[in-house]
């Protein structure tokens, strides 16, 4: 009723006159929000699938962690031999929790996934009928690698569990709490309830994990081979489909003393793996290997495999890279490619990229043979001669069995075997039509390519015999080019309504629509804000501003910081700014319709060792800015952090006494603490599922804190750079939003709300029980804003022009889910208080 009660109000705005309904964006609106998170095209250019997430007022529940849009997904499919609105998948009871995966060689089938109940399991969809056909096991989800693949229409081989047991990220939001209850069960029963982990001689990850299996699947049958069990993580199939390449983990590592360690730094060694799908057999053709991940290469041309490894002793930058070469009588030759230094990428995380591949039967690779030797694309079986020309140089490399085509600052260029670079076009924009399946696609600056088709100069080109076919004139909003020359287009309008169409012999038709209910909402002014940032080096930060501000307006102004951000630009607001985007932890478009304006600074990463420089100048740089474009009111000002954003705003609170609030949602407050914490009470109560000593170090060593070292090494460093540790110099009152399940874990919260409490500071602390580093719950979503919100309006008086946030009347009635919720509130001189909160309203 509600969707149908909005879609009315919708269509009146259109056939009407769409100001009359206006109005601000709302909680609702942003718990309603449906999230599109691919659009696939199959390999014969016929099936479109489209992946979307409903809002969590439609989701079935909210305990699994970051795995929650997986629930919350649903597929559509489109026939694009005949354009139509696109049919679900799935009846409309069991619809959710339908997610996409690879289709078959032909494109008439697609593997796809369901999570329902906390059960993982893995189907085959036949594209023209939409059934599916279970498998009754589940495909590991694809983090490092991918962990399926088709091997014909009707063979399929995948990394899988039971779909009672999946992979720890979809078990890491449910399991603690049964597993918690089971182990205190049996204390209290006089029984064994311990875990146990150690280091040194002792190293050990407390035991084994269940294992995954490697499993052939014929589909004509229903027969199901299992072909190895162990802690399998991802893997390849050789061109002419005999052989599985495999990446397991083996025995537990650690890092020595000095090394330099990241969040992605592996405490156990991956071994190579070779399943023979032919006779069954099984090889491990280098068992003192420990290989790099994401690469998996295998020769286009032959069954060779290309892979990156060390050798027991070394370093991650000693590894080198080796060819395999597997045989039918169940053997293996390695040949390593010692004269050749890899030079590796690295991800956020701090897992390294190998960036190599073939070309036909050549292995290529990114790197150099000497040391102080420029790294450049070279030939590795051929003397290390480098790529000819621009080649060498190229951001990216696609190969396929034409030859070679390359990326580089904005040029196409192609390589015919033995010959010069030629150049295609200087500006091209490549489209893809397939969704990243896992962390390395996008990432490895080499791949194979089945076809290319992009962008240039205003036209649709694609690739085709060494030249470029002229597909017509580019269209607004197009994302993806379909092998029959259908073109899809998403079209999003300034409300935030998606629209997507498929476009074919000059007929446009509408196949989906995300989100009609916006169609009424207010449109939020968004304004670039030149100035001269740290150091006086020209960035442009952006503003948010209120529902039908004008000029001469000043409000308030909410500052949203998050160091380092990618993607900022001096042409385009930040991704966050839009509206009908559901972004639970922030709503830019929530805290404006409550007539505030919300800056977005661009804040570029301060120097290594010091996360916190400069932080309240950089943000103030911008609010000062802002005030002096006569947009804002540069005397109220206040912080909202999420994540690093958080402690951002904790930072920033300590070096400066201009700000009237801050509001800080899963921060680090505690460097001390936070390097040495096990990070999630899944790892914590089954490390041997999933245990990471190096996650939180990285983070704090290397990842986005880059304090530089660990605590007993620059202690100093963690002193300056916790907030936790300034608290004396904070002057405004602060908010703590936290999960009690989150990563960095609640107590980081608890720190920073004892250290306010011991010095008599106004200080509210709030612990969403349950939840993890987002707050994701609908009754939980909507005590956040309320508590955001309300602490805002304390700070700076009745909002300007106030929306329906907090109207309870806008939504359903929710259960009293806390009535009996603990809120302490401190201030000089006050009493702490119980308060009842019914409905997540503000008294």
């Amino acid at each position: 009723m509600r969707q149908l009660i909005l879609a009315v109000a919708a269509l009146c705005c259109v056939l009407f006159a769409r100001p009359c309904l206006a109005r601000p964006f709302t909680v609702d609106d942003l718990l309603s929000a449906e999230t599109l998170t691919s659009t696939t095209l199959s390999p014969d250019g016929r099936w479109l699938v489209i992946q979307s997430a409903v809002g969590q007022l439609d989701a079935p529940r909210f305990d699994y962690d970051t795995a929650y849009t997986l629930a919350a997904s649903r597929l559509r499919v489109v026939d694009l031999d005949h354009p139509a609105e696109a049919m679900f998948v799935g009846a409309p009871s069991n619809e959710l929790g339908m997610v996409a995966g690879a289709f078959s060689p032909s494109g008439q089938r697609m593997l796809i996934h369901r999570l329902n109940d906390h059960r993982w399991e893995s189907g085959v969809l036949d594209l023209s009928s939409r059934k599916v056909t279970w498998l009754g096991v589940g495909a590991d989800i694809a983090v490092l690698g991918r962990t399926a693949a088709w091997l014909t229409d009707d063979e399929l081989v995948l990394i899988a569990r039971s779909p009672g047991q999946p992979h720890l990220l979809l078990r890491r939001g449910s399991e603690p709490l049964a597993t918690l209850g089971e182990r205190w069960r049996a204390t209290a029963e006089g029984q064994l309830s311990a875990t146990t982990i150690g280091s040194g001689r002792f190293l050990s990850r407390g035991g084994q994990a269940v294992p995954a299996e490697l499993v052939h699947i014929r589909l004509r049958t229903g027969d199901k081979s299992v072909l190895a069990r162990g802690d399998l993580l991802y893997l390849s199939v050789s061109s002419g489909g005999r052989y599985v390449a495999v990446v397991e983990e083996g025995a537990d590592i650690q890092p020595g003393a000095g090394d330099v360690v990241f969040g992605g730094t592996a405490m156990r060694r991956r071994n190579l793996m070779i399943a023979d799908l032919t006779t069954g057999a099984v090889l491990r053709p280098c068992v003192e290997c420990d290989l790099a991940p994401f690469l998996l290469a295998w020769s286009p041309t032959d069954e060779r495999l290309l892979i990156q490894a060390r050798k027991p002793g070394q370093s991650v930058s000693q590894g080198r890279l080796i060819v395999v070469t597997p045989s039918p009588a169940e053997k293996a030759s390695l040949h390593w490619l010692d004269a050749f230094q890899p030079t590796p990428g690295q991800t956020n995380e701090g897992f390294e990229i190998p960036h190599a591949g073939w070309v036909e039967s050549r292995p290529i690779g990114w790197g150099s043979f000497m040391s102080g030797q420029e790294a450049r694309w070279r030939r590795l079986d051929a003397g290390g001669e480098t790529l000819p020309g621009p080649l060498a140089g190229a951001d990216r490399l696609l190969t396929s069995k034409q030859g070679l085509v390359a990326l580089a600052e904005g040029q196409l260029l192609s390589a015919v075997p033995r010959h010069a670079a030629k150049l295609l076009t200087s500006d091209f924009t490549a489209l893809t039509n397939t969704p990243p399946q896992a962390m390395a696609d996008g990432l490895v600056r080499i791949a194979q390519a089945t076809g290319i088709v992009g962008q240039s100069r205003g036209r649709i080109v694609r690739l085709e015999n060494g030249k470029l076919k002229d597909l017509g004139p580019t269209t607004s909003g197009l994302i993806m080019v379909a092998a029959n020359g259908g073109r899809i287009i998403n079209d999003r309008d300034a409300q935030g309504v998606v629209r997507l169409f498929v476009e074919r012999d000059g007929r446009r038709t509408l196949v989906a629509t995300l989100n009609p209910q916006f169609a009424v909402l207010d449109v939020n002014p968004v304004r670039a804000i030149p100035h001269p940032g740290v150091g006086g080096k020209a960035v442009t930060s952006w503003v948010l501003l209120p529902p039908n501000w004008r000029p001469g307006d000043r409000p308030p102004v909410v500052v949203v910081p998050y160091p380092g951000r990618a993607g900022f630009s001096a042409t385009r607001p930040p991704a966050d700014l839009r509206p009908g985007l559901a972004i639970t932890s922030i709503s830019a478009q929530l805290i404006a319709s409550q007539g505030y304006a919300v800056l977005y600074p661009d804040l570029p990463s301060s120097r290594s060792d010091d996360p916190s420089e400069g932080l309240a100048a950089g943000m103030l740089s911008a609010v000062d800015a802002a005030d002096r474009m006569g947009l804002v009111d540069g005397t109220k000002v206040a912080l909202w952090g999420h994540s690093f954003g958080g402690y951002a705003v904790l930072a920033a609170a300590a070096q400066s006494s201009r700000f009237k609030a801050v509001i800080a949602s899963a921060a680090i407050a505690d460097q001390f603490s936070a390097w040495g914490q096990i990070r999630g009470a899944a790892v914590r109560t089954r490390p041997e599922g999933g245990f990471s000593f190096t996650a939180g170090m990285g983070y704090l060593e290397t990842g986005q804190m880059k304090v530089g070292a660990p605590p007993w090494v620059a202690p100093e460093r963690y002193i300056k750079n916790s907030p936790y540790l300034q608290a004396a110099r904070v002057t405004a009152p602060v908010l703590l939003l936290t999960g009690e399940q989150d990563l960095f874990s609640s107590t980081q919260s608890e720190e920073m709300f004892s250290a306010l409490y011991r010095q008599g500071k106004d200080a509210k602390l709030v612990t969403f029980w349950g939840e993890g580093h987002v707050v994701l719950s609908p009754a939980n979503v909507r005590r956040l804003y309320d508590e955001g919100l309300g602490f805002l309006g304390a700070a700076f008086g009745a909002p300007a022009s106030p929306g329906q946030a907090l109207d309870p009347s806008t939504g359903p009635k929710l259960k009293d889910d806390h009535r009996d919720d603990v809120t302490i509130r401190i201030a000089p001189n006050q009493m702490l208080g119980r308060e009842h909160r019914l409905d997540g309203v503000q008294p």
